[in-house]
């Protein structure tokens, strides 16, 4: 269900007893890296930056309903003085509040999740089943650009309410939302692209016995006339869904059955000359599955077990755009170039968990590339087009320890290019032991390994044979009260080859480019984290990543990187 926007960091009144109409919270962060390639790969020396910034969060409550809430920055990179490289501006604006105890509402930044096949932000690449490796860096690169859990952070208005039933049905709810992703935008001295804008109404009804049924709608749609040259796409996505909730001895189980389907439209046009005929497209898909859940009794045992097809032309701008942008228009921040040649270099593990400028903000309305050394088989989550397969995933939990099953087998629906099909096959394999030691200090220990095996057969122009392994581990030791040290790593490798899809920009598939794989890229991380105090954090580390990339009779790269950064909540 659609939720509403949240906040970073903890209030903090102005003004003791009662509730004050305004006050203040926040956020600051002193970030430094300095970046170096080992060995006699280059002759060039570090690179340094970093910055010093403040997130002043002002509320004001006009009202008891009402709260008007802004994030203004000031930023300050490292080399600017006296007032040069100083930023500041708003970063988010919001109005919330509740109409006659019965409406809540928000208008301004929003962060929204409707569901995963209409509105829904995927982890993506840096997915860790433990969610603990490289916690610094993922902090940093989510706080940047916005990354909160599974909601996409969209400019607009959204509303919810309940309405209270009585015998069979208990409760509805529902939830409505109006974006606007993208704004018209001059592309040439005098042309503009058109507006764009996602809306989306979800309602929820909860009946006696465990019944409960969700059914949502999203449409992603250019709007007419908006812009000079007439390039429109329209996407609406439904998805429905019912659940059963009941005990089974002394546990409890849910089933659900889902379904929806989509339709992907466009026109290009060119509204200056209405002698030239309009190019028109369109495409319909569906989906449709079950899953079944269990926790024990004691809740020591859960697991998860499901079937799903989805079709190959199913599209949902919302539930398929990406967290990392893989595209040829995206390159590292950091040694983008690499020799005499100038080899350019593609995002490697180092960057998706590092570089800020690599995350994705935006809801794209076609199909964004793919990076399957870290996930082949379902790239765009759960919504991945074009699979029917199943899934199972178990968890078994004691008191200092947890284990974790995950398997998938998937395959394609219809052939790309062949009518040979690809076969997908996962397993994930984990463990997490958090004992404690010597005046009840802490420690934690989580490892997780992930295979992933694509296969399609034919002839050599058809054949695809891909293995992928992705092991993560991190671990924590407190030394003293609110000292730990810290380290974590992560190694990707592939084996073999596959065939990407090459789309238009309107998102039709006409080639295909095959991608030989036999690569690797690693990073790891030690360090030492301090809490100077409940609201203040300091981490020092050095990082060392690397990966398999040919340039100047080098057939690698390898790199090393301190990290400092210290954060305050206010």
């Amino acid at each position: 269900m659609c939720l509403g926007c949240v906040q970073f960091g903890w209030s903090q009144q102005l003004e003791q007893g009662e509730q004050s109409r305004y006050w203040l919270d926040g956020f600051s962060r002193t970030w430094f890296v300095s970046d170096a390639i080992r060995g006699e790969q280059s002759s060039s020396g570090a690179i340094s930056s970093g910055w010093n910034l403040l997130d002043l969060n002002p509320h004001v409550n006009p009202t008891e309903e009402i709260e008007v809430f802004a994030q203004i920055r000031v930023l300050n990179e490292f080399g600017g003085f006296f007032g040069q490289g100083t930023q500041v501006d708003v970063r988010q604006l919001r109005v919330s509040g509740v109409l006659k105890n019965k409406v809540k509402f928000n208008i301004g930044d929003i962060y929204l999740n409707q569901s995963e096949f209409t509105l829904h932000a995927d982890e993506g690449e840096i997915a860790d089943a433990w969610g603990h490796a490289f916690d610094a860096q993922r902090r940093l690169v989510s706080y940047e650009n916005f990354f909160e859990g599974n909601r996409w952070r969209l400019q607009g208005a959204q509303a919810n309410f309940t309405l209270r039933g009585d015998r069979g049905l208990e409760s509805v709810v529902f939830d409505g939302y109006l974006t606007r992703p993208l704004g018209s935008r001059q592309v040439s001295e005098s042309n503009y692209t058109p507006d764009r804008i996602l809306a989306g109404i979800t309602s929820a009804a909860f009946l006696q016995h465990g019944w409960s049924g969700e059914l949502h709608h999203a449409v992603l749609a250019d709007l007419p006339n908006s812009g000079t040259v007439e390039h429109n796409v329209t996407n609406p996505v439904t998805h429905g869904k019912i659940h059963k909730q009941h005990e089974w001895r002394g546990g409890r189980v849910k089933w659900t059955t889902e379904g929806g389907w989509s339709n992907h439209a466009w026109r290009i046009r060119d509204l200056a000359n209405s002698e030239l005929d309009s190019l028109v497209g369109s495409k319909m898909g569906s989906f449709a599955g079950f899953q079944g859940y269990f926790l024990s009794s004691d809740s020591s045992w859960r697991g998860r077990v499901g079937y799903r097809e989805v079709d190959p032309f199913f599209r949902s701008s919302g539930a398929q755009s990406k967290r990392y942008d893989f595209s040829q228009h995206s390159s590292p921040s950091i040694w983008p170039n690499l020799g005499l040649q100038g080899t350019a270099r593609q995002a490697s593990l180092f960057d998706v968990y590092s570089d800020v400028a690599l995350g994705n903000q935006s809801i794209s309305p076609t199909l964004m590339p793919i990076a399957p050394l870290f996930d082949n088989v379902l790239p765009y989550g759960i919504a991945t087009p074009n699979r029917r397969g199943a899934e199972l995933a178990l968890e078994k939990s004691w008191n200092t320890a947890r284990l974790k099953l995950d398997l998938a087998w998937f395959e394609e629906l219809t052939g790309q290019g062949t009518a040979e099909l690809r076969s997908f096959d996962m397993a994930g394999f984990g463990f997490e032991w958090t004992p404690t030691y010597g005046m009840d200090r802490e420690f934690r220990l989580s490892v997780y390994e992930q295979l992933q095996r694509t296969n399609r057969g034919g002839s050599d122009l058809e054949s695809v044979e891909l293995m992928t392994s992705n092991l993560t581990v991190s671990a924590q030791a407190e030394l003293w009260p609110r000292c730990w040290v810290e380290c974590s790593g992560r190694h990707a490798i592939g084996k073999g080859h596959e065939f990407l899809n090459v789309r238009s920009e309107l998102g039709e598939l006409f080639n295909f480019e095959r991608v030989d794989l036999n690569t690797q890229a690693w990073m790891t991380s030690l360090g030492v984290k301090h809490g100077l105090s409940e609201e203040v954090v300091a981490r020092l580390q050095w990082n060392f990543w690397g990966q398999h990339i040919e340039f100047d009779n080098q057939r690698r790269l390898l790199a090393s990187q301190v990290f400092v950064v210290i954060s305050a909540t206010l």
